[in-house]
């Protein structure tokens, strides 16, 4: 339940503060899909940069 709903007054220069943020981007179930997108070709990639021993 929200604030306002609950009756409470919130200033409106306090909103950008408070706003939830988006959060479509972050998974929160830890699945991942790799599948093979066609028509990438993996010549374009930068080669490993790999520690010098």
């Amino acid at each position: 339940m929200t604030h306002k709903k609950q009756g409470e007054i919130i200033p409106e220069e306090y909103l950008p503060h408070i706003t939830p943020l988006g959060w479509e981007h972050i998974n929160l179930i830890g699945q991942y899909s790799f599948t093979h997108q066609s028509g990438r070709s993996l010549d374009n990639l930068h080669p490993l940069r790999l520690p010098d021993i």
